[in-house]
């Protein structure tokens, strides 16, 4: 677990931005000139990662052949060459994940292999990656719908639900919500299409639409008071938690999780709560094993959350043009 501290406007989201880009599950994230050093898009911006993939991310099951970097305990480097064997063989694999920011204002996912060589980075193994993140500006509700990518999404785990849903709806009679008027409306519609040889025999019915999923309306209702009312209703505290919550059924090993300012919308109680299943269920990691992503940043607004975590690594922003140091947390009343 890394804590990211600062002040004001020194780069703490921007991290966060950063990861959350990197293994955007979807293509549809767009850039303007104002994501780039001084509004100057003739210069491409890059974002790079080294990681390590969990077993349920097979590098075998990607289309291209996956090959794997070495993680010698702070950088990833060149494997070793083998005693037996022409193939080098990295002890601990990592692997270099890259998004660029064109001079075209388009992004490109890519996977930097250890001959330099690029391959493309697919949306879809980004997926598998997983990505929660829990955003101070309330956009908890993206993780709550059935949209592609989110945390439900992974935790049903069944590509072709939103096609079955938008037959089943499509199956349904609308004519009767219309109206006796509606009905009159359409009718002579009908007859105008029919007049002059258009498509006739209209009716109300389900249709799509470029840029909208009908899994961006599925999400999940949660009883009160013997009524059912969407999770993305409730307050933004409950929101949080139950997007962790989500994160921790699908897959505990399997997820990155970001956290913009973790004390918002939270009552002491529940910002134990939450720091505790972040511990138990993501774990923490150590700066002698291999990195992985499948743990937790946060951005705290105050000091609660670093005494709730005292083992974890302390990332200090001092400026937005500064390096990041990185030490270990030391506590009085601390294990560690």
């Amino acid at each position: 677990m890394n804590l990211i501290l600062g002040g004001g406007d020194v780069g703490k989201t921007t991290i966060l931005d950063a990861v959350g880009l990197l293994l955007s599950a979807s293509n549809a994230a767009s850039i303007s000139e104002a994501d780039y050093w001084r509004r100057d898009n003739t210069d491409e911006f890059s974002i790079e990662g080294v990681v390590s993939l969990p077993v349920s991310v097979d590098p075998n099951s990607f289309s291209v052949q996956l090959m794997p970097w070495d993680w010698n305990g702070a950088d990833a480097v060149l494997p070793d060459d083998p005693q037996n064997g022409d193939v080098p063989e990295a002890k601990h694999p990592v692997y270099r994940l890259r998004v660029r920011g064109t001079a075209d204002l388009e992004l490109v996912w890519e996977i930097i292999q250890p001959d330099e060589s690029i391959i493309a980075f697919s949306a879809a193994f980004r997926k598998k990656i997983g990505l929660i993140r829990l955003s101070a500006d309330d956009r908890n509700d993206r993780d709550l719908r059935l949209v592609f990518g989110s945390a439900l999404d992974r935790l049903l785990a069944d590509p072709a639900i939103k096609a079955r849903i938008a037959k089943k709806v499509a199956e349904q009679d609308f004519s009767g919500a219309v109206g006796d008027a509606g009905v009159k409306v359409l009718g002579e519609l009908d007859l105008r299409l029919k007049a002059a040889s258009l498509p006739s025999g209209v009716k109300l019915g389900l249709t799509s639409s470029q840029g909208l999923s009908i899994g961006a309306l599925i999400g999940l209702l949660a009883n009160r008071d013997g009524v059912a009312l969407p999770l993305t209703s409730w307050g933004a505290g409950t929101k949080r938690m139950a997007a962790l919550e989500i994160a921790a059924a699908t897959q505990a090993g399997s997820s990155v999780t970001v956290i913009d300012e973790v004390e918002r919308g939270l009552e002491p109680y529940r910002l134990r709560q939450l720091i505790g299943i972040l511990k138990s269920t993501f774990g923490q990691s150590s700066p002698h094993t291999a990195p992985s992503p499948f743990n937790v940043r946060l951005t705290p607004t105050s000091g609660i959350s670093t005494q709730l975590v005292p083992s974890a690594r302390l990332i200090t922003r001092r400026s937005p043009l500064s390096s990041s140091a990185i030490r270990r947390l030391s506590w009085p009343n601390s294990r560690s």
